[in-house]
């Protein structure tokens, strides 16, 4: 993985402040990256993730305007949902923190049952 999640973190943070998103988390799990943010406005939503999608593609594999490869980077393009309600609110935050620690290397059972995860209960009084 080398200084890839550190490549990943400033872009994020540098593109964050120029379109006036602000990161409330992000979990970086190697293959795929999750972000809670909250938007300045509903207009910012679509420059950041163009800028932030393209910044991270080219810094990952060296591509750039005049240095190109046949490779697909992404995958899928971004799932984006709008939070409404403190329950879905606390579930998003949860849902990020368990693939936060994804990507420090624990398994998804072991961290939903170390950040009390709904549906974790049984499994975690064994």
């Amino acid at each position: 993985m080398g200084d890839n999640p550190k490549k990943v973190s400033s872009i994020l943070k540098k593109f964050a402040k120029k379109y006036g998103v602000q990161l409330l988390a992000v979990a970086n799990v190697g293959n795929h990256i999750h972000i809670h943010m909250k938007l300045g406005n509903r207009f910012g939503y679509k420059p950041f993730i163009r800028a932030v999608t393209a910044a991270i593609a080219m810094a990952i594999t060296g591509v750039s305007r005049w240095k190109k490869i046949d490779l697909k980077f992404w995958d899928l393009r971004p799932y984006t949902r709008v939070v409404v309600g403190r329950e879905a609110w606390i579930r998003l935050t949860k849902y990020v923190r368990v693939n936060q620690l994804e990507g420090m290397g624990y398994s998804r059972e072991v961290a939903k049952i170390v950040i009390g995860y709904p549906g974790m209960e049984k499994l975690s009084s064994a």
